[in-house]
């Protein structure tokens, strides 16, 4: 199956953090790399008063169910330094299951398609890149046309 991961970092050695990061996915022995977006350099997102961040959406595929696949999410964000102590605060590394195929799914510790990537230009620049044809499940809309509808460009 097909997910979507945003990766994010704005500490330290950023760009080394996507490097790495995209490596350990691409390495995993349940997860296969098949794509993944340029990188982007965009102001901090929620809480906006920190450094600026890299982003970046890669495409992978795994018979990983979601809540697993979070949890090496989580593993690989904390390998590479992640300490989380405020909600859209500084990281080295953030890694956020953006699509799952075309799954809906809302528990406590996971919300997908990701609540706000429809709000998040730099995500959808990235899906763009990839996936413009590509239909939000719950929405209805292509990426291009939830880009085209943004109202903060």
């Amino acid at each position: 199956m097909k997910a979507y991961l945003g990766l994010g970092s704005n500490m330290g050695d950023r760009e080394q953090y996507m490097c790495t990061a995209v490596e350990l996915l691409s390495s995993h022995k349940d997860m296969r790399l098949i794509r993944q977006s340029k990188v982007l350099e965009t102001a901090a997102y929620g809480l906006t008063d920190q450094a600026d961040f890299l982003n970046q959406v890669v495409i992978i595929e795994t018979e990983l169910p979601a809540e697993q696949l979070l949890k090496e999410c989580n593993r690989i964000e904390e390998l590479l330094g992640r300490v989380r102590t405020v909600k859209w605060g500084e990281r080295t590394m953030d890694i956020d299951i953006l699509f799952y195929e075309d799954i809906v799914l809302q528990t406590a510790e996971l919300q997908i398609p990701h609540a706000d990537l429809h709000k998040r230009e730099f995500i959808l620049q990235s899906m763009l890149e990839l996936e413009p044809e590509m239909v939000h499940p719950v929405l209805g809309l292509s990426m291009q046309e939830i880009y085209n509808n943004l109202e903060e460009r």
